[in-house]
C-alpha cells in the first residue's frame, strides 16, 4: 500500500466518524425533545378542588378554613377584574398550604388562588416538593382540573389557559426560577 492510498483512506476514515458523530449528536438531541414532553404527575394530592369551590359563600370558605388575612377591597386597577366578577379578596391556609379567595359584590368566590410551597433554600423546611413550569400537569392535579393539553399562552414566567370551560387558569413561576409559586383559577365573566 502506498502513501498515497492510506492517506485516503485515513481521510475517508475520518470523514466516516465526523458523519457518525454528527447523527449522534442528531439522535441525542432529538430523543431529549421528544422524550421530555409535560411529565404524568403521580402520588400529587388534591389540594383545593378549585371549580367546585365557585359560588360558595364567605361564610363557607371561613368554616373551612382559616382566615390569615381578612376580607379587604380590590382596586379597580386589579388585572383580574378584566376576566372574573371580583371586589374583594380574603386569605385563608388549611395548616400547609396557603389560598386567596375572591368575591363577588354578593361575596360569592369567583377566584381561586393556591400557593404551592416550594424550597426556597436548604436550611429551611417546606414539606412538599417544588414543581417547575413544565410541570404544571402537577399542579393541575393538586386542584382537580382535568387540564391535559398545553396552555393557550406561553411566557417565561407563566402559563394561561385563557378558556377552561368557563374558568381561565394561570400559573406563574417565582420570578428569576423556573419554579411555580401560585396558579389563578377564574370563573369567567
Amino acid at each position: 500500500m502506498t502513501y498515497l492510498q492510506i492517506g485516503i483512506l485515513a481521510g475517508l476514515g475520518t470523514v466516516l466518524c465526523a458523519v457518525i458523530g454528527c447523527f449522534g449528536v442528531i439522535l441525542v438531541l432529538r430523543s431529549r425533545s421528544t422524550l421530555s414532553p409535560i411529565p404524568s404527575p403521580t402520588n400529587v394530592p388534591v389540594v383545593l378542588d378549585a371549580i367546585s369551590l365557585m359560588g360558595k359563600s364567605v361564610d363557607e370558605m371561613r368554616s373551612r378554613y382559616t382566615v390569615t388575612d381578612s376580607l379587604y377591597d380590590l382596586p379597580l386597577t386589579e388585572p383580574d377584574r378584566d376576566y372574573a366578577n371580583i371586589d374583594y379578596g380574603e386569605d385563608y391556609t388549611d395548616g400547609k398550604y396557603d389560598f386567596t379567595f375572591f368575591y363577588d359584590k354578593n361575596f360569592t368566590v369567583n377566584q381561586v388562588d393556591l400557593t404551592v410551597p416550594y424550597y426556597i433554600s436548604p436550611d429551611q423546611n417546606y414539606f412538599e416538593p417544588n414543581y417547575n413550569l413544565s410541570e404544571w400537569p402537577a399542579v393541575m392535579q393538586m386542584l382537580n382540573l382535568n387540564i391535559t393539553y398545553p396552555p393557550d399562552e406561553t411566557a417565561p414566567i407563566a402559563y394561561v389557559w385563557r378558556n377552561y370551560n368557563g374558568y381561565r387558569v394561570r400559573i406563574n413561576t417565582v420570578i428569576n426560577k423556573d419554579v411555580i409559586y401560585y396558579v389563578k383559577v377564574a370563573r369567567l365573566k
